[in-house]
C-alpha cells in the first residue's frame, strides 16, 4: 500500500456516454464525475470544479489516492497506466447517542484488572468534522494544557503559518498549541466531531467528570474532513496521518470513525476496507461507530436458486416520506451481485391505484452511464451506471437520483430479474432513499 500526491498529468479529455464502455472508472465515479453529485448533496449547485479524493488501482496491483479535479480524474481514467478509479460519495456522520452501561468507570478504577486505564501514553484519533478545540474537554484538569497535538483540517485552503501534510499535498496541519487555539475550530455550523472526540478522550471536569471521556488522559489528534467533498479515500489519508503521528512518538493509536454510509459491496473487499485492515495491527486499532439506523429500511437481500425464480421487485421511496422537490433531492442505490450472476435490472414508473408498471425502463445489461425519465409520472432523472468490481467480481449497478417529484399514486419500482442463480443486495444510502414494499403483493422490503 502506498499513498501519494497527485501530480496533474494535463489530460482534458471529457468523458462522455459514447466512451464510457472502455473507462476504468467505477460506476459511482462515472455518476459523479458526470456532474450530478450535487444531486445528493441537498441540490447544491457546483460553483466550481473542486478537486476529490479517489482511489487508483495501477496496473500492477499497487493501490494509492489521488486528489485531482473531476476533469483530472475523468482523463486519468483513460490513461494506459490506471487500472481503475474508485470514487466514493461523501461519508455522513452517523454517531448521535452516547455509551452508556459499557464498564467504562470499572476499566478506570482498575477493577479485576491490574491496573487502572485511563488512555495515558496513547493516541486517540478522531476523524470527523465540527471540532471546537478550546472546549474545556480536551484540556487536562491538572494545568489547563491543550491535550490536542496536531490537527489535520484537510478542507482548509491555508492558515497563517501552516502548511498542507507532506504526505498529502492538501487541507492545512496545526503543530503547536497556539495555532490549534488560534483557529478555535474547524467548522462554525457543526460539532458533530466535539461530540464524538469528547466522548472518546475528553476529560471535562463538570458534575465532577459526569461527562468524562473514555480515556481522558490520552493525546489527541483531529482530522478534519471536509463534509463538501470529502470521500472514503479522504478517510483512509486521515488515518494514515495520525497512525503516522503515533509512530513519531512511539506510542500505541486508536482512531475513531463515528461516521460512513452505504457505498460499497459490504465485503471488506472495497479499497477503504482493504487499506484499513493494511494499516492496523498490533498498536494500531480503526473502531467505527455501528450507526443509527437500526430498523431503518435500506438492505435486501435475495438468493435466486435459478432463473426461473421469481424477480425482485421493491420500491424506492424517500427517507421519512417527505417528496422530493426542485431543491431537496438526490440519493443512490446499488446492486451487488456475485460473480457470474446473470440477471436484468429495470426501473418504473408503477401505478399504485392500478397496480400496474405504466413506463419501465431496462438498466442493465447496459454500457456506459444512462438518462433514465419515467414519462410524465415523475420530473427529473434517475442516473445509472454499472461495471464489474475487479476486487471482488461481483456485478455493481448504481442507481442516482435527480428526481424531483413524483406524481400522486404512483411510486418508482426496482425489479432484478434472475438469468441464472446467484445472490444479489440491493442497498438504499438510507440518507435521502428506503426501500419499500407498500403493502403491494409481489414486492418485498429489508
Amino acid at each position: 500500500m502506498m499513498f501519494s500526491r497527485f501530480i496533474p498529468l494535463l489530460f482534458l479529455a471529457p468523458v462522455t456516454s459514447a466512451c464510457m464502455a472502455q473507462t476504468t472508472l467505477s460506476p459511482q465515479a462515472q455518476l459523479m464525475l458526470r456532474g450530478q453529485q450535487s444531486a445528493t448533496r441537498a441540490g447544491q449547485a457546483e460553483t466550481e470544479e473542486k478537486k476529490l479524493t479517489a482511489y487508483v488501482t495501477r496496473p500492477d496491483g499497487t493501490l494509492t489516492t489521488c486528489h485531482a479535479t473531476p476533469s483530472e480524474l475523468s482523463a486519468m481514467a483513460h490513461s494506459a497506466d490506471i487500472a481503475h478509479v474508485h470514487l466514493t460519495s461523501s461519508p455522513l456522520p452517523m454517531l448521535d447517542k452516547a455509551r452508556t452501561e459499557a464498564g467504562v468507570q470499572r476499566i478506570h478504577n482498575g477493577e479485576e484488572l491490574a491496573r487502572s486505564f485511563t488512555g495515558k501514553g496513547v493516541v486517540v484519533g478522531i476523524v470527523d468534522a465540527g471540532f471546537d478545540y478550546t472546549h474545556p474537554a480536551f484540556r487536562r484538569p491538572s494545568d489547563g494544557e491543550l491535550r490536542i497535538v496536531r490537527v489535520w483540517e484537510q478542507g482548509t485552503a491555508s492558515y497563517e503559518g501552516c502548511t498542507p501534510p507532506d504526505a498529502f499535498g492538501y487541507g492545512v496541519e496545526m503543530l503547536s498549541a497556539d495555532a490549534i487555539l488560534g483557529a478555535q475550530a474547524d467548522a462554525t455550523v457543526n460539532s458533530h466531531g466535539t461530540h464524538v472526540a469528547a466522548i472518546a478522550a475528553g476529560s471535562d471536569t463538570f458534575m465532577d467528570g459526569a461527562w468524562q471521556g473514555v480515556a481522558p488522559d490520552a493525546d489527541i489528534v483531529l482530522v478534519g474532513l471536509d463534509q463538501s467533498t470529502a470521500t472514503h479515500a479522504d478517510i483512509s489519508n486521515a488515518v494514515k496521518y495520525i497512525f503516522d503521528y503515533a509512530d513519531e512518538v512511539d506510542k500505541p493509536c486508536v482512531v475513531n470513525l463515528s461516521l460512513g454510509n452505504h457505498d460499497g459491496p459490504h465485503d471488506g473487499t472495497s479499497p477503504f476496507d482493504r487499506m484499513a485492515d493494511a494499516m492496523q495491527g498490533p498498536g494500531r486499532i480503526i473502531v467505527g461507530a455501528a450507526g443509527n439506523h437500526q430498523k431503518d429500511r435500506f438492505h435486501i437481500h435475495r438468493s435466486f436458486a435459478s432463473a426461473e425464480d421469481d424477480a425482485l421487485r421493491t420500491f424506492i421511496t424517500y427517507k421519512y416520506k417527505v417528496p422530493p422537490t426542485a431543491t431537496q433531492y438526490g440519493g443512490t442505490v446499488q446492486l451487488w451481485a456475485e460473480g457470474g450472476t446473470e440477471l436484468e435490472v429495470e426501473l418504473s414508473a408503477y401505478s399504485l391505484f392500478n397496480k400496474k408498471d405504466m413506463v419501465s425502463v431496462p438498466v442493465y445489461p447496459a454500457e456506459g452511464v444512462q438518462t433514465v425519465k419515467l414519462g410524465s409520472y415523475a420530473t427529473g432523472t434517475l442516473e445509472v451506471a454499472s461495471g464489474t468490481d475487479p476486487e471482488n467480481g461481483k456485478l455493481n449497478v448504481v442507481i442516482q437520483s435527480a428526481l424531483t417529484s413524483v406524481r400522486n399514486n404512483y411510486a418508482v419500482a426496482l425489479t432484478v430479474r434472475p438469468k441464472s442463480g446467484g445472490n444479489v443486495d440491493i442497498w438504499a444510502d438510507n440518507t435521502w432513499l428506503q426501500l419499500d414494499d407498500k403493502d403491494i403483493e409481489g414486492f418485498c422490503a429489508p
